[in-house]
């Protein structure tokens, strides 16, 4: 019975330090491929591009780097002006890769903090103090993932543009109804707790 608690024990350990390598990579590849384009002299323009298989004439915007395609975007978050009327592409695409690489962070640390949850169950329940503050924080960085990337890209707009406005899409709604049920998933581990705890008392 030992031998069989221990070697489960040893696999939520392996998984555990997978989880986390893979978290760490994942920011560190992330943070790197924003400093090299941060630092790279690449010249970046949006083209407008006919739609010929709808055959609607409908325009389609792309981002080219160096000219070549790079993906397609929202002409509006591209062609803003700054006080002298000029438009800077390039700002918008560091405003853009900003907000990634802070979701890439965000996302990380939650993963390394849900790996923690992972670990717990080797011991035998998940209901523990340990993984409630756990499922808390891991709300709490899922209202990040839903505010901060979106409040850092409209600061940054409004820095550098004369008329920059901010909007929340659907997407932002999804993700704060991620971040109240998770934290509902909290008070339910809470709520185990406590039953956890008034079951150890009686055995």
């Amino acid at each position: 019975m030992n031998k069989s608690k221990e070697k489960k024990k040893n696999k939520s350990k392996e998984i555990t330090e997978c989880i986390i390598i893979f978290s760490l990579v994942f920011m560190f590849l992330g943070i790197k491929d924003f400093v090299v384009e941060l630092a790279s002299s690449s010249e970046y323009e949006i083209r407008c591009v006919q739609d010929e298989e709808l055959g609607n004439g409908q325009e389609i915007y792309y981002l080219y780097e160096d000219g070549e395609e790079v993906e397609e975007v929202d002409p509006n978050k591209y062609n803003l002006l700054d006080e002298n009327g000029n438009s800077d592409v390039k700002y918008c695409v560091i405003v853009d890769r900003v907000k990634q690489l802070i979701s890439t962070i965000l996302l990380g640390v939650m993963l390394i903090v849900a790996s923690g949850i992972v670990g717990s169950l080797s011991m035998g329940t998940p209901f523990t103090i340990a993984n409630v503050n756990r499922i808390k924080v891991i709300s709490l960085l899922q209202l990040g993932f839903a505010v901060v990337p979106g409040m850092v890209g409209f600061v940054m707009t409004v820095i550098k543009f004369e008329h920059a406005s901010g909007s929340f899409g659907i997407e932002w709604f999804y993700m704060f109804l991620v971040a109240f049920a998770t934290s509902l998933i909290a008070h339910v581990f809470e709520y185990g707790v406590k039953l956890q705890d008034d079951v150890d008392s009686i055995v």
